[in-house]
């Protein structure tokens, strides 16, 4: 679990825009799988639907089955489909994009802000660190909501053949 924000920036420091989209991005991937994971019941069958691929092996896909299964709230939805949309533009793209590109700076204003308790709005002075923030936030969700999670569980129960004998016959 994340301990603090100034922590998960220190994870940053010094890497290119390229690599921060990537790695955080991968980060809040593998975050949101086990998030997925912590709800669905715990067998075998499982693990087989976030390999290769499986349904669950894209990152789209973890987006869209949490949002489906209730997990996270539509503004986290908009958030991840948004860091999915900066990763792959940053992996894609052939020429050198950062966050102080027009295309990126925009795509970023997309990122929801959190809002103080007053209701007023964090101001946040770059890209990089609204998105940075953005990831931060959506792991914090994410971790809290894991940890209160119940489960689902396996049926128990099994299906009993129930045959009747025909009247008066043998």
């Amino acid at each position: 679990m994340l301990d603090s924000y100034t922590e998960f920036q220190k994870n940053y420091e010094g890497e290119s825009d390229r690599s921060v989209v990537i790695l955080a991005a991968s980060f809040l991937e593998q975050i949101l799988e086990g998030y997925i994971r912590s709800k669905l019941v715990d067998a075998s069958p499982v693990a087989k639907l976030f390999d290769g691929y499986a349904p669950l092996a894209t990152f789209a896909a973890k987006i869209d089955v949490s949002f489906a299964l209730g997990l996270i709230p539509v503004h986290i939805y908009d958030d991840l489909r948004t860091i999915k949309k900066l990763r792959n533009l940053f992996a894609h793209k052939a020429d050198s994009l950062s966050f102080e590109s027009s295309q990126v700076k925009d795509i970023c204003e997309n990122l929801h802000r959190i809002k103080r308790t007053d209701g007023s709005e964090r101001i946040i002075a770059t890209a990089r660190a609204r998105y940075l923030n953005s990831v931060f936030f959506t792991v914090l969700h994410m971790e809290a909501e894991a940890e209160r999670t119940v489960r689902l569980q396996v049926p128990k129960f099994k299906f009993v053949e129930v045959a009747e004998t025909p009247q008066g016959g043998a």
